[in-house]
Formats: C-alpha cells, structure tokens, sequence
C-alpha cells in the first residue's frame, strides 16, 4: 500500500476506524429512535432534520440546524476528496 510508513498496522488501524464508526451510527440511531419511536423514523426521509428541530441551545442558537448543515458539508467534502484521491491511483 503507497503512503504507509508500517503497512503491518494498517488492518488493526482500519477495523478500530470501522468499529469507533459503528459505535457513532448506533449512537446516533439509538438517539433518534428514543426521540421518535420506530414506527415514525420509519417514515421520516430525514429523521437528523427533525431532530434538530426539537434541540435547543439557549437563546443564542434557537435551532441547531446550521451546526448541521456544516457537519454534512464538511463529510461531504472529505468523502469526496477521498474518493478522488483513491481512483487517481487506480
């Protein structure tokens, strides 16, 4: 693998990125699910927005909605990124 000093430690690196990720997607549907219960997660196309509606940070920020807003395109960017630095090499 190109760009790695110890590519012995890139398996244990890369399954301990997966697992912290699968710890923050269960994380965040267990929050979204208490908030609104299965049967109308279900149906909602994004249940994040709807989310943030109902937080409240003081009587600075009403809504969180644009903390949001740069969280996804912040994630946007980097998967983006990283999508075209990868099929540069391929």
């Amino acid at each position: 693998m190109p760009y790695l000093k110890s590519p012995q430690k890139t398996y244990k690196n890369i399954i301990s990125a997966l697992l912290f990720s699968l710890v923050i997607i269960l994380m965040h549907m267990f929050f979204v699910l208490l908030a609104f219960g299965p049967e109308i997660t279900s149906n909602m196309a994004y249940p994040d927005l709807e989310l943030t509606s109902f937080i409240e940070s003081g009587s600075f920020l009403q809504t969180v909605d644009p903390i949001l807003i740069i969280l996804w395109l912040t994630g946007l960017f980097i998967k983006v990124s990283f999508t075209i630095f990868i099929t540069s090499f391929a």
